[in-house]
């Protein structure tokens, strides 16, 4: 388009130079010959400048076209970079945030792990202790010693595991006993906003005789 303007602009300078060169001819007392017709000079320049107007007129709206395409362009790919970058930033975000879990999460058991650690010292040591003692006491070789207190051990554990697993079921089966409460509150709810809502276009019906009784204040 750009090369097309040019060469039209081109040409309309060469028409007014020509014209306006014949112009000053005419004017200028050329002989006159009666075969040769007069130029309309005036003419020729008022259509050129027309020309030349719309030629301007319609570069300007091109280009106004133009600049409003890549204005409009530019904004959506403002608009796509922008929404990739919340995106991107949304990411990192996360990524931080599971990172910071992830580190506490280790730190925990980093922690959990040094307190068992030091908790299955203290344990040893007590163990050892109570072996000692009780060989002294009892008379027993440190193996016999060792084996009653193991056994001793091991009732001890199964009797914390019995009362670990009676406080699981027990919390277990309350809250087993609440979520159905709720669920049966929430059903009776329900049910009397449905009739309520009922009651106000209809008749509910009574399921016997002697339902309609209790309601009434007798029986039968």
């Amino acid at each position: 388009m750009g090369t097309a303007l040019a060469v039209v602009v081109a040409v309309i300078i060469g028409l007014l130079i020509g014209g306006i060169a014949a112009y000053f001819y005419v004017r200028g007392g050329a002989p006159e010959s009666p075969a040769v017709p007069t130029v309309d000079v005036d003419r020729m320049v008022a259509e050129a400048q027309a020309q030349q107007k719309e030629i301007i007129l319609e570069a300007k709206e091109e280009a106004h076209g133009i600049r409003t395409a890549a204005e409009q362009d530019a904004r959506e790919r403002r608009t796509e970079v922008q929404r990739m970058e919340r995106r991107i930033t949304q990411k990192e975000e996360n990524l931080d945030r599971r990172g910071e879990g992830l580190d506490k999460r280790e730190r925990q058991i980093t922690t959990r792990e040094e307190e068992i650690e030091t908790h299955r010292g203290k344990i040893d040591e007590l163990i050892a202790q109570q072996q000692v003692e009780l060989a002294r006491v009892s008379g027993l070789t440190r193996d016999e010693a060792t084996a009653m207190l193991m056994a001793s051990i091991e009732v001890e554990v199964r009797e914390q595991a019995n009362r670990m697993v009676r406080q699981i079921e027990s919390q277990a089966k309350e809250e087993a006993d609440d979520r159905a409460r709720r669920i049966i509150v929430t059903a009776i709810q329900r049910w009397a906003s449905d009739q309520v809502s009922e009651s106000s276009v209809s008749v509910v019906p009574l399921p016997s005789e002697d339902m309609k009784g209790r309601i009434i204040g007798r029986e039968g």
